[in-house]
């Protein structure tokens, strides 16, 4: 058996290795950025349970309605210093 049957032979596992890792990579990448979700309308939450702060923007004010005792904090959004 010569090199260039091995190489022949293990092409294709190889090549299925090869796109596993790839396909992983871009996996990771694209999971590891938080996803921006809009919400129209207003919001209605029954229960959180994490994370334990939660971040929301709007163009408008959102209307809250609170039936237990809650701790809002508001903070200003930083702004980066490179432009």
């Amino acid at each position: 058996m010569t090199s260039c049957d091995l190489l022949m032979a293990y092409r294709w596992p190889a090549a299925v290795v090869l796109s596993s890792l790839v396909l992983a990579v871009t996996a990771a990448k694209l999971l590891s950025r938080p996803i921006p979700i809009a919400i129209k309308g207003g919001l209605q939450v029954d229960k959180l349970v994490l994370p334990p702060s939660v971040t929301i923007r709007s163009i408008t004010p959102l209307p809250v309605m609170v039936q237990e005792q809650v701790t809002l904090v508001a903070l200003r959004p930083s702004r980066s210093k490179a432009r």
